[in-house]
Parts: C-alpha cells; structure tokens; sequence
C-alpha cells in the first residue's frame, strides 16, 4: 500500500484532502454562499497561478481541468529533480502551501462516509486514519474512469471539503 498523504509536494501518488476552503462564510446562508464562491474563485486563481509558476520553472503540466472539484495534477515525474525543485518552489502559490490543515471531527466523518460511499461504487480504500490520512492499495489509479465516476457520485459526501488529487496508480479502478 502507498500512503495518501497531506501534502502536495511528496514524491508519491498524492490524494491530497484540503479541507476547511468551503468554510469561507459566516452568519446566514447568504453569507455561505458568497463565502464558498469567494474560496472557489480563489482556488482557481491559485491553481492557475501554481500552473503558471511551474511552467515558469520548466515543467511541463497540462492545462487545468475548470470543471474539476479541486486541483487536479497528474503526469509529474516526481523522481526528477526540475519536477521535485519547481513543486517546492511553486507549492505555496496553493492555500495553506499544499498542505491541509487539520483535520476536526466533523471533517473527519465526513471523510469516512465518502470512504464509505467509494468502497459501495467498487474502489478499494480502507478507513481513514486519525488524521485524515488515507492508504490506496497499489494499484488504485485516481485518474481512471471508474475511480472518478466514483469520485463524482461521492463527493456529495464530503460536504463542501475541497480535493487536491495528484499521482495514480495502474490498475483499472
């Protein structure tokens, strides 16, 4: 098994967990609104702005995804050293650094009724730890059609919490 982490600049296969971005607003639902669709807008500029950056440092990403929930950054050969210098250079472009803030008890139910919701659709993820952290098997590629159909049809269960996703596996799921 591979390590999940929380942490986008790690040379392994990343699922990164973002959480607390849609906490933006305050008082009435009005204000949540306008709060989530400020850390939204927000999230994209600083996606866009950490594209920009790598492209500036010589690695070449693809375009992003605007219709992703998150940021989503595949096909980076983390084994190379212009790859692993430009992410530490360009991860505090992202909110928080990369990194994710911890994880309350709220967030983290939240995370085990998704883990829930995409063992139901077929995908092998084993319980979240303590911290939020996940384990996907070898294997278990984020990016494949069934894992993000899965993706799609849980997300509901995350309950705004934002998704960082980087890295995949082999297999079909």
């Amino acid at each position: 098994m591979r390590t999940v982490t929380r942490r986008l600049g790690l040379g392994l296969p990343t699922l990164l967990l973002a959480f607390g971005l849609a906490a933006c607003g305050n008082g009435g639902e009005a204000d949540g609104r306008a709060g989530a669709a400020g850390g939204q807008q927000e999230m994209r500029e600083a996606e866009l702005a950490f594209y920009d950056c790598m492209r500036g440092e010589g690695v070449d990403v693809k375009d992003p995804d605007p219709s992703a929930n998150g940021i989503n950054i595949t096909g980076l050969d983390m084994k190379d050293p212009k790859t692993k210098a430009a992410m530490e250079q360009c991860r505090k472009l992202l909110p928080g650094g990369g990194d994710a803030p911890e994880i309350d008890a709220d967030g983290l139910e939240a995370l085990r009724t998704f883990v829930g919701c995409m063992r139901d659709k077929g995908i092998d993820m084993p319980d979240p730890g303590s911290d939020g952290s996940l384990r996907l098997p070898e294997g278990v590629d984020p990016q494949s059609t069934q894992f993000q159909g899965a993706m799609e049809e849980c997300r509901e269960h995350m309950k705004g919490q934002r998704m960082i996703v980087r890295g995949g596996g082999q297999s079909g799921q």
